[in-house]
């Protein structure tokens, strides 16, 4: 959930203490300190699918639009440690639609630290809507005005999280970097893909291009899971290495497989735990357990059967805490977190922070203060991930372990300001490079005059990453308006002729962790980031005159669905900056019924503000109207009140 920084006028009552309420961590986005295990989960399954002389079936057996089956599955994968249910979906008008909406709002009521995320299924003969460049932009944007921003949703690096299966049957990765830069230009989601088709497993490795992750479908053709992720993890590094990327290992655990085609032996559970082992032994950033309930065709469910009893689910709960155990273990030993000396750490005063070990070693090797500036917090652990981390001014330092030897990587601090921020920029169209100018298909941007000069002479790809915008103008806060490019992660200014690295760091950093520390108090331990401190600290940033304020104002409440008398929060984007925003209620009779006090849009023409229903209020479709009192636009944010 984003919190920005709101300036209201005087006079105007202002409800902070919803917004408070509506902050607290219950209500925040999930932050997993170790790889978070996602099982895929289907939900397609009626009561004629389980005739008598099956391989197996459930136990009990059940239509998957059964309310009471769906919480039996929601209290199993809690029980064993599942961090999500990755929900197979075939476009907005499928049956799996209505059924998955309902899986992630029941996961989001029961109180578990659980979410749910929807896996688009291209799979032939499945979802042909969804193989067209409309169908699938359409798909899109119905997730991300109906699911992303509702509670229960999963996020991996912080994003929204949308799975695809089988992406080589809409096309080639080019064709999917058109679609991501029509549908998602700021790479404000994070996309995972995965194949079914073994002869094109190999090949989905070059998807990541387009994708943000890419993950083996099934594990269970080589001859053990551990040749299968290892085979994996070389693709993986070898196109991490010739692309000066660092995208992450996403593994697959299996507990057997059987079709027509292909079977593969459970041996009693033996072959699960070969599984996880596999895993384990590849340190991963996640885990994809195949599958939940897939009885049909594959039979690679973990749920209970009539053959197998809970043999499955008791060994998942087992295996998913030795995995967590030993990724726990393996980010104390890579970060130092017990016995790590403050004997090396210099002190910045001109910050007040200390700065030494591979950070400081990095900062002295490639750039020092021209390319980074100084410490602006010390390092730490970032409980999101359990990297050791550390904010400069203009960069964010992440430690990494390659076998023994520590690396450093930039944190993609441009990605993350454009989506803190909400901007996004359209690509370009396609041009061959020249020696004026580079195209880079990756984000569909290019880079021209002394931005690329400095770019190449200044470590390109490695250093800045791919451009997310072309040249545009903004306003700084010193009244100036001067030509700015953002990349992944840096922003380059234009200061006359004179090319400056933006102060990201700055504008992202983490309040908790700003703080001046005095010479002589150095930081004693290292500290985990929690809940309530990864807020950036309200700044006076720029404003972008590139963006302008035109057509529809758009926005949402948090929660497509409360109780009467919950507190609700409403964020919106594309008011007039500075204007005052007229707040009511549409009732299910048709009155409608204003808030108690305005808002102010801020110089982004953002409006964010909290409400609150009252405990007598009727159940049914609400929505809030949100109207500019200059520009005249207006949001209509629906939501449901029920019991």
């Amino acid at each position: 959930m984003r919190r920005t920084s709101l300036m209201y006028r005087a006079g105007l009552v202002v409800v902070w203490a919803l917004l408070a309420a509506l902050l607290l961590p219950g209500h925040q986005t999930t932050a997993f300190s170790e790889p978070p295990i996602m099982a895929l989960y289907y939900t397609s399954y009626g009561m004629s699918n389980w005739a008598e002389g099956l391989l197996d079936r459930p136990s009990p057996l059940y239509d998957s639009g059964d309310d009471e089956a769906m919480q039996r599955h929601i209290n199993q994968a809690n029980g064993a440690g599942l961090d999500a249910l990755v929900c197979v979906w075939r476009g907005p008008d499928s049956i799996e639609h209505e059924r998955c909406r309902r899986l992630q709002r029941r996961v989001a009521e029961s109180g578990y630290d659980m979410r749910v995320a929807f896996l688009a299924d291209l799979s032939e003969g499945i979802a042909e809507v969804l193989l067209t460049a409309p169908g699938l932009q359409d798909a899109v944007k119905t997730l991300e005005e109906k699911q992303f921003y509702d509670a229960g949703y999963l996020r991996l690096d912080g994003k929204p999280a949308l799975f695809w299966a089988n992406p080589e049957r809409f096309g080639p990765v080019e064709a999917w970097q058109q679609l991501r830069s029509q549908v998602d230009p700021s790479f404000s989601q994070f996309w995972v893909a995965t194949t079914t088709n073994p002869a094109f497993e190999e090949g989905l490795i070059a998807y990541l291009d387009g994708f943000d992750a890419v993950f083996p479908a099934d594990v269970t053709r080589a001859s053990t899971p551990s040749e299968a992720l290892a085979a994996y993890a070389a693709r993986l590094q070898g196109y991490n290495q010739s692309h000066g990327t660092t995208k992450p290992s996403i593994v697959t655990v299996m507990p057997g497989y059987s079709d027509a085609q292909h079977q593969r032996d459970r041996e009693g559970g033996a072959y699960y735990q070969s599984s996880w082992d596999a895993a384990i032994q590849q340190q991963p950033a996640a885990v994809v357990l195949n599958s939940f309930n897939h009885f049909i065709l594959e039979h690679t469910y973990i749920e209970p059967s009539e053959q197998y009893g809970s043999l499955y689910l008791d060994l998942t709960r087992e295996l998913v805490g030795k995995l967590k155990s030993t990724a726990s273990q393996a980010s104390n030993e890579v970060n130092g977190v017990d016995d790590r000396s403050t004997a090396s750490l210099a002190y910045v005063p001109e910050t007040g922070h200390f700065l030494g070990g591979s950070f400081g070693y990095y900062w002295e090797q490639n750039g020092g203060v021209e390319r980074f500036g100084y410490p602006i917090t010390e390092e730490y652990i970032r409980s999101s991930d359990g990297k050791l981390v550390q904010y400069f001014e203009r960069a964010r330092f992440e430690l990494r372990m390659d076998g023994d030897q520590p690396l450093v990587d930039l944190g993609l601090l441009g990605r993350e300001y454009l989506d803190y921020y909400r901007l996004s920029f359209e690509g370009v169209p396609p041009v061959e490079s020249t020696d004026d100018r580079a195209y880079f298909p990756e984000t569909g941007h290019s880079l021209r005059g002394l931005l690329k000069e400095y770019w190449e002479e200044h470590g390109g790809v490695a250093f800045f990453g791919y451009p997310l915008s072309e040249e545009v103008t903004a306003k700084f806060p010193d009244g100036a308006d001067r030509t700015v490019q953002y990349f992944e992660r840096a922003r380059l200014e234009l200061h006359g002729n004179t090319v400056m690295v933006g102060t990201l760091g700055r504008s992202l950093a983490p309040c908790h962790h700003t703080q001046f520390r005095l010479a002589e108090q150095p930081p004693s331990a290292y500290e985990h980031l929690t809940e309530g401190d990864t807020e950036p600290c309200p700044s006076s940033e720029v404003v972008h005159l590139d963006q302008p304020y035109a057509g529809a104002a758009t926005g949402h409440v948090y929660y497509a669905a409360a109780r009467p008398g919950e507190v609700q929060g409403f964020e919106a984007w594309n008011f007039v900056p500075d204007e005052l925003v007229s707040l009511w209620f549409n009732l299910p009779d048709g009155s409608t019924r204003p808030l108690p006090y305005k808002a102010i849009a801020n110089q982004r023409g953002y409006v964010l503000v909290g409400f609150q229903t009252r405990e007598s209020d009727p159940p049914g479709a609400w929505s809030l109207v949100a109207e500019g009192n200059s520009s005249g636009r207006r949001v209509i944010a629906p939501f449901e009140l029920r019991w």
